[in-house]
C-alpha cells in the first residue's frame, strides 16, 4: 500500500476489507493506520460501507490537528452525502473544528458547508452564545485549560473565539491562504497522492508559526454574533474593534469576500445609534476606504488592506504615539490611491530622531507583505531601497524582517535581488554589523541564494553562488 494509488479492492473480498477499516478505526490515532484506512476508503467508493464508519469514527476521541482523519472524515461523508448531512453529524464534524485556515480544518469546513447546502441550514442555527476569549484570559491558562472553538451544551453549541488568534489573522493575513481539495467536485479523479501533494504544498507557503482564522469561517462568525450586530440593526463598535474584528473585515476587501466585507463596512457606517466615543475616528477611516472604492473600483490591493486594517486600533487610541500623524493622513485627502503606500510618504520624509515611528511602520509594512503584487508594489514605490537605507543610522529598525517576509513570497526574493540588490546590501551590512548580530545577517543574505527561482538567480549572479556563500558565510 506504498503506492497511495494502488486499488486492492478488485482482490479482496470487500466484507474483508470493510472488515479491517472497521477494526483499523479504533487505531486511526496512529497515523499510518490512518492513511491505510483513507486509501481503503478513496479506492472502495461503492463498496465501501461509509455509513457504519463515519458514525463509528466520530465516536472515537479523535485529535483535533490530523490533515489525514479530516480526509478521512471527508472521504466517508462523500460516500452519500444525502445521508450523512444531519443535525447529528453536522455538530459532531463542528466540534472537531479549530476554525483555522489548515488543510485540516478547511476539509472539515467542506464538509460542514456541504451539509449546509444539503440542509438549507446553517451551522450558526445551532449556536447558543458567542463569547469572546481575551489575550490576558489565555496567557494565564495552560493549553488544556482553554476552551475549544465549538463546545456542545443542552442548550446548543457555545462557540469560544480567541481575540489573539483573530488579531494573528490580521497580522498575517493572507487573501491566497485558503485550501481547496483539489477536483472535489469530481471525485472520480482526486487521488490521496494528489491531496497530500496539495496539503504539503500549501503547508510551505502559508502556515507560519501563529494560528489564523479561516477567512470565510469568521467572517460568517462576525456577522451572526449578536452582541455585535444587534437584532434591531444597531452595531456594538466598540466590541468590534476591540476584538480585531472590524480589522478583519478591511483586510477582506482583497479577498474573494469583498463583497461580504463591504456590506458589514456599509451596515457599521450606516449605524447611527452607536454610542462609541471613538466613532468619528472610525468613520473617518472607513469612509476614506469607502469613498476610494468607489473612485479607484476593484481589485484593491492587499497591502493596502492590511495597512489601513492595522492603523484602525491607532484611530481609535489617542493616547498612540502615532494618533495625530495617522489622522492628519485620512484627512490630507478625500480618497486614498491604492496605487501607493498608505502613510510611507509621511514616514518616509520624517527625520531620523523618529526611530520609534519608523520601527512601528516597519512592523506594518511587514505584516502587510502577503503576496508577490504586494513586493512588486513596494519595489516600484522604492519602500526596500527606503528600509535598507533606514538601517544605516537604525541598525534595528525592524528592516531585515521586512526583507525575511518578501523572501518568503514565491517570487518575492528574486525581485529583491534584481531590483533592489540586495546580496550586495547584506554582503556590506556583513562587514559592518556587530559580532552579536552576524550571523543573522548572514542568514538573511544565504535566503535569498536558496530561495525559489534558483536557477535564475544563478543565472543573475553570473554562475558565483559559491563565492557570494563565502563572502556571507567566512566559515565556509
Amino acid at each position: 500500500m506504498k503506492k497511495r494509488n494502488v486499488n486492492i479492492w478488485p482482490l479482496v473480498s470487500s466484507k474483508l476489507l470493510n472488515t479491517v477499516i472497521e477494526t483499523g478505526i479504533q487505531w486511526v490515532n496512529i497515523p499510518t493506520i490512518a492513511e491505510l484506512l483513507t486509501i481503503l476508503v478513496f479506492t472502495g467508493r461503492d463498496a465501501v460501507d461509509c455509513t457504519k464508519h463515519l458514525q463509528l469514527l466520530l465516536s472515537q476521541e479523535l485529535p483535533k490537528d490530523k490533515d489525514m482523519i479530516a480526509l478521512l472524515l471527508w472521504s466517508l461523508y462523500m460516500g452519500n452525502p444525502k445521508a450523512h448531512s444531519t443535525a447529528t453529524i453536522q455538530e459532531s464534524i463542528l466540534l472537531l473544528c479549530n476554525g483555522t485556515n489548515t488543510p485540516y480544518d478547511s476539509i472539515l469546513l467542506d464538509i460542514i458547508k456541504r451539509i449546509e447546502a444539503q440542509r438549507n441550514v446553517s451551522w450558526t442555527s445551532n449556536v447558543f452564545t458567542w463569547t469572546f476569549r481575551a489575550p490576558s484570559a489565555a496567557s494565564n491558562m495552560d493549553e488544556y485549560e482553554l476552551s475549544p472553538l465549538f463546545t456542545s451544551t443542552k442548550e446548543g453549541v457555545e462557540v469560544t473565539l480567541d481575540v489573539q488568534t483573530i488579531r494573528n489573522s490580521v497580522r498575517s493575513y493572507n487573501p491566497e491562504a485558503i485550501f481547496e481539495l483539489p477536483y472535489a467536485d469530481n471525485i472520480d479523479q482526486m487521488t490521496v497522492t494528489n491531496i497530500l501533494t496539495a496539503i504539503e504544498e500549501y503547508q510551505k507557503v502559508f502556515i507560519g508559526a501563529n494560528n489564523c482564522y479561516n477567512m470565510e469561517f469568521l467572517l460568517m462568525a462576525m456577522v451572526n454574533i449578536p452582541d455585535i450586530f444587534r437584532d434591531n440593526g444597531s452595531v456594538d463598535l466598540k466590541l468590534f474593534v476591540e476584538t480585531w474584528g472590524l480589522s478583519f473585515v478591511i483586510c477582506c476587501l482583497s479577498s474573494r469576500y469583498s463583497d461580504v466585507s463591504q456590506a458589514i463596512i456599509n451596515a457599521v457606517m450606516n449605524d447611527n445609534e452607536t454610542t462609541y466615543k471613538e466613532r468619528e475616528s472610525v468613520r473617518l477611516l472607513l469612509g476614506r476606504l469607502k469613498y476610494s472604492l468607489t473612485v479607484n473600483g476593484q481589485p484593491i490591493p492587499n497591502c493596502f488592506c492590511i495597512i489601513m486594517a492595522m492603523l484602525l486600533p491607532v484611530v481609535t487610541n489617542p493616547g498612540h504615539f502615532m494618533f495625530t500623524r495617522t489622522i492628519k493622513f485620512l484627512l490630507s485627502a478625500p480618497e486614498l490611491n491604492y496605487h501607493y503606500i498608505p502613510m510611507f510618504k509621511s514616514i518616509s520624509e520624517a527625520s531620523e530622531e523618529a526611530g520609534k515611528q519608523i520601527s512601528w511602520f516597519m512592523d506594518l509594512l511587514t505584516c502587510s507583505l502577503a503576496t508577490r503584487a504586494d513586493v512588486m508594489l513596494m519595489v516600484r514605490r522604492k519602500v526596500f531601497e527606503w528600509a535598507m537605507n533606514m538601517s544605516l543610522v537604525l541598525p534595528n529598525c525592524g528592516h531585515r524582517n521586512l526583507l525575511r517576509k518578501a523572501q518568503e513570497i514565491p517570487g518575492g526574493a528574486y525581485s529583491l535581488v534584481t531590483r533592489n540588490g540586495t546580496i550586495s546590501f547584506t554582503e556590506a551590512e556583513l562587514s559592518e554589523a556587530k559580532k552579536s548580530q552576524n550571523l543573522d545577517v548572514s542568514k538573511l543574505g544565504l535566503r535569498f541564494l536558496f530561495a525559489n527561482e534558483r536557477e535564475k538567480l544563478e543565472k543573475w549572479v553570473d554562475n558565483d553562488m559559491g563565492g557570494i556563500v563565502r563572502r556571507l558565510n567566512p566559515t565556509v
